[in-house]
């Protein structure tokens, strides 16, 4: 029986889409939703009917596809709702009582708010951290847990095959930038975190992190002309790394607002989104840019060198966290015992030093685009080379820039990336990463 028309399908899709977005932005605030009632207003699209229904359609229908990869990715949130906000719940809500370095009762991520913004006392904030990360720990292993099981109730071997991106050789990718970790050599976590906040480039950056001052940075080259995105809430920034966050989360909004309204929402907008993230990463290596620090911060030719060698430092750990990421999503799914087992062999080979145990999961969680994330910023590599190339160093300054990648993110999104692609664009991030570590 088929439940509904291709275009109602699409609509109704559209509409649990928000609503999953508006639940999952709730985790990350002080006032979450209630999984049921998002796992009820999904689930009248993410249900078995429906699965069956799109299923059912012709092989080459254009929406078929992409119908499928919503399937997948709304049934696992309606089915993982809960589990979701249990892993938010212990993260951002439990708290727990300190006493070093201060007396206080905070949830373990207000400990590494701490431990971010008070390097003096980073090292006991850490410490603290340790101390209750397995609440958190436990509730991501549950979840993913259940990820595995859904997957293979669906018929899948794993989350990821319900999405596939591209024979992600996550080895390779840490190989290629294996010798610059070595010569940021971060030793520990203390040390990671400092090089990570690259906190000695602050010079020129605005006070405030925002919509207003990330999209001032481009409005010379009209990049947001006539595009309406719908930003999240902005955290405030704590070191230049902050900015590269915002950068990130410019770019993606930058995508998914220039997606084409004329296709159907399904297929102009994937949600794993590998556009999104590639989009992500090529902003941050744009903000990050001599040309960008000296043309919009005004930041003079010394300094700037400097600043961009202190970026692309936090810019390699950054991607090596990434494919850790992806490397421990693939361990959760195994259990406790496979992660437990890899992790200190995992963890030294992406940072340079073993991550405890009690903070897998942690300070690193994953999510199920974490595949996607990670290739997105090989093939964002290789797309800022093309773009300099073509366009000068300068050209997010460019309108002709702008425009091209504008009309690129109006066409359907690419889900699946070639192996030979990905292994380009490996070797373009590591030319990149290698030439501003100069």
């Amino acid at each position: 029986m088929n439940p509904m028309d291709p275009l109602s399908f699409d609509r109704a899709v559209r509409s649990a889409a928000a609503r999953g977005a508006q639940f999952l932005a709730s985790l990350r605030s002080n006032q979450p939703e209630a999984a049921a009632d998002v796992h009820a207003a999904v689930g009248r699209v993410a249900n078995r009917e429906v699965l069956d229904f799109v299923r059912d359609l012709p092989s080459g229908d254009p929406i078929q596809s992409a119908a499928l990869r919503w399937m997948h990715y709304l049934i696992d949130l309606r089915v993982n709702a809960a589990a979701l906000a249990q892993v938010a719940h212990a993260y951002r809500r439990v708290t727990h009582s300190v006493r070093r370095p201060i007396l206080a009762e905070l949830s373990p991520h207000g400990m590494l708010l701490h431990a971010l913004a008070e390097p003096e006392r980073r090292a006991e904030w850490l410490d603290a951290l340790i101390q209750v990360g397995p609440g958190v720990r436990d509730a991501s292993l549950l979840l993913w847990e259940r990820r595995m099981e859904l997957s293979q109730r669906m018929g899948f071997d794993s989350p990821e095959a319900m999405a596939p991106t591209t024979d992600l050789d996550v080895t390779g990718q840490l190989t290629q930038t294996q010798e610059l970790l070595e010569q940021a050599g971060p030793g520990d976590l203390q040390g990671f975190l400092r090089i990570a906040l690259a906190s000695e480039a602050s010079e020129g950056w605005p006070a405030q992190l925002n919509a207003r001052t990330m999209t001032d940075f481009f409005r010379e080259g009209s990049w947001f002309y006539k595009l309406s995105p719908r930003f999240d809430p902005w955290p405030k920034p704590v070191a230049p790394a902050s900015f590269l966050r915002g950068f990130v989360a410019l770019g993606r909004h930058f995508f998914e607002a220039a997606a084409s309204p004329a296709l159907p929402f399904s297929v102009a907008h994937d949600p794993y989104g590998l556009g999104t993230s590639r989009s992500g990463a090529l902003f941050c290596l744009m903000g990050s840019s001599e040309a960008f620090l000296r043309r919009a911060l005004g930041i003079g030719p010394h300094r700037a060198r400097e600043s961009v060698r202190l970026l692309a430092q936090s810019l390699l750990l950054e991607t090596r966290v990434a494919a850790l990421r992806h490397q421990l999503a693939q361990l959760a799914l195994q259990g406790s015992a496979a992660l437990y087992a890899a992790l200190e062999e995992q963890s030294s080979r992406a940072l340079g030093f073993a991550l405890p145990r009690s903070l897998a999961l942690v300070l690193l969680r994953p999510d199920v685009d974490a595949a996607q994330r990670t290739v997105g910023i090989a093939l964002a590599a290789s797309q800022f080379v093309r773009l300099r190339d073509e366009h000068d160093e300068d050209f997010f300054r460019n309108p002709r820039a702008a425009e091209q990648l504008r009309g690129e993110a109006s066409f359907a999104p690419e889900v699946r990336v070639a192996p030979e692609q990905h292994a380009a664009g490996v070797s373009d991030l590591h030319n990149l990463l290698k030439e501003r570590l100069r």
